[in-house]
């Protein structure tokens, strides 16, 4: 019988350095530096690509509600809607026409840069503007205002400078910068926003926290 030779092990120490843990919570933090401002921006992008969309939605859905009714949905803000009893300004009442009672689209959709918290940054004054329950509730949707119901409410001014310009209703989302700059819509501003050129609207090439609101004013 041949005799075993015993085999002696090393044993190895296994643990890491301080230094070396040192090293590779400094790589780890490194790499999460370079990439959660990438997730973030595009985040950013896939949101800003859902509101375009669904405004172009909207817009399909607004110009079909036109031709059945010969006018856009009332905008609650300016006037009365089946929805509410006095004009108040609550912004889904108007775009709910939508839905009910001839269902040109499914819901209304919200949008996806609207605080959560019920407040609204004025972007032109600084200002609060508190939204409603209603709204808040349902989820912010899309600011709309159209010609039919400027005119209501005695805004001829800009009503006709829309009209100049080919712009029969206007949709906003307030953009990256969660506040709202297109609050107050002013007639000279109605050619820039033709072109999407107003000093309030959001552009992309200056980062995808630009300031300025995404806007459409066509279907």
């Amino acid at each position: 019988m041949i005799p075993q030779i015993p085999v002696r092990f090393r044993k190895w120490d296994s643990a890491f350095t301080l230094i070396e843990l040192l090293i590779v919570i400094a790589i780890i933090l490194i790499l999460i530096a370079i990439a959660l401002p990438n997730f973030l921006e595009a985040q950013t992008r896939s949101r800003v690509t859902r509101a375009k969309a669904e405004m172009r939605g909207l817009g399909l859905a607004l110009e079909a509600y036109r031709t059945d009714y010969r006018r856009y949905p009332p905008n609650a803000f300016y006037e009365q809607t089946p929805f509410n009893v006095l004009p108040t300004p609550v912004n889904i009442f108007g775009l709910m026409m939508l839905t009910t009672p001839v269902k040109y689209m499914d819901r209304v959709p919200t949008d996806p840069f609207a605080p959560t918290d019920g407040k609204l940054v004025n972007g032109t004054t600084g200002g609060i503007i508190v939204v409603l329950p209603p709204d808040k509730l349902h989820g912010m949707s899309y600011l709309y205002w159209s010609q039919d119901s400027l005119r209501k409410d005695g805004q001829i001014t800009t009503a006709d400078a829309m009209k100049r310009n080919g712009i029969n209703w206007s949709l906003q989302s307030v953009a990256p910068d969660g506040d709202l700059d297109s609050i107050n819509l002013n007639p000279n501003d109605m050619v820039a926003l033709r072109i999407n050129a107003t000093n309030w609207a959001y552009s992309p090439t200056n980062g995808t926290k630009s300031n300025g609101d995404i806007a459409r004013v066509v279907p």
